[in-house]
């Protein structure tokens, strides 16, 4: 994998500009995934490629490598280390996670789920929840359940960022417990729009995630100005839809007969039930409405269906983010 991606640096056409760029996203790539013997390679790339930041880079991951070699307890050391979580010296929190990636097991995974409260920087707990997916081939109830601990702990917060940054342990806690065991077969979602500038419109979806908001990038467009761009999304669990309210502007709520619930007051995520009602960015008039439906098969099971992770792409192992 490394020697293609130094290769298709070598041979990228097109402006200088553009040659600049793909060249040092591909330097900084293979920084994240290099092992300690194939670092004379890197070394070659980040002197003909890499600015000051590569460079800077490249002395924080060598120094790591020359330190840890093999031994993954030394990664796992660094990867909650306090100047990891310093965004100067982020990525050596994210080579270490990398590392753990390539070298661990189900039981190191068990270590960074046990310690993820002091991986506080935003960029090295994306590539550890990542980890933590990525050496869960069979899932892992108990790590899921101590995963939700965390993100309910965190969402009852006062620091808005703690229960922000617990975004991607939300995504691998679904992933982990639909892995670990059997689920209902459910119908298609389906949403029926009920107010707002697409009221009338029918969406139907049989994914696993469906994302809700402004954005064009959005499985289901809502363009009403009190929508955010990145609303909300439905994400499909062992035994259910659930909902997540994704730090919106304006709010969701939720209304399951006489009970009425406000995402994100204590908790941005609820269980979905067949026939209730969605609003998003206000209540009444103010807001979006949508009526939800799913049926499930009580005589039928099926396992949870999650991709690989090499069917992702080479960045589903850690954030790209590195300054």
């Amino acid at each position: 994998m490394l020697g293609w991606l130094l290769e298709r640096a070598a041979k990228t056409k097109g402006s200088e500009d553009d040659r600049k760029a793909l060249a040092s996203g591909i330097t900084v790539t293979a920084l994240k995934i290099a092992k300690p013997e194939q670092m004379p390679q890197v070394k070659a790339a980040v002197d003909k490629y890499g600015t000051q930041l590569e460079k800077d880079i490249y002395a924080l991951v060598d120094k790591q490598l020359k330190a840890c070699g093999d031994r993954v307890a030394c990664y796992m050391a660094a990867l909650q280390k306090g100047e990891s979580q310093d965004r100067a010296t982020q990525f050596a929190g994210i080579k270490a996670g990398y590392m753990i990636g390539i070298l661990g097991n189900e039981q190191n995974r068990d270590e960074i789920v046990a310690g993820i409260d002091s991986v506080t920087n935003a960029s090295v707990r994306y590539v550890a929840a990542q980890v933590i997916d990525h050496l869960s081939p069979k899932g892992s109830k108990d790590a899921a359940k101590k995963l939700n601990a965390v993100i309910v702990k965190n969402a009852k917060s006062p620091d808005r960022e703690k229960s922000s940054g617990d975004s991607p342990l939300k995504q691998v806690m679904y992933r982990l417990d639909a892995r670990a065991g059997e689920r209902r077969v459910m119908s298609s979602l389906r949403l029926e729009v009920v107010s707002g500038s697409q009221a009338g419109r029918i969406f139907e979806a049989d994914l696993d995630v469906v994302r809700v908001g402004r954005s064009a990038e959005s499985d289901l467009v809502l363009p009403d100005a009190h929508v955010s761009s990145e609303h909300a999304r439905i994400v499909s669990s062992v035994d259910g839809f659930v909902l997540e309210d994704l730090d919106s502007t304006n709010g969701t709520w939720l209304t399951r007969g006489s009970q009425q619930f406000s995402l994100g007051e204590g908790s941005r995520t609820i269980a979905l039930s067949p026939g209730d009602r969605l609003e998003l960015g206000g209540q009444g008039s103010e807001g979006t409405e949508l009526r939800l439906d799913f049926a499930l098969d009580p005589d039928r099971l099926e396992v949870a269906l999650v991709r690989p992770l090499h069917e992702l792409g080479i960045s589903a192992l850690g954030d790209t983010r590195i300054g």
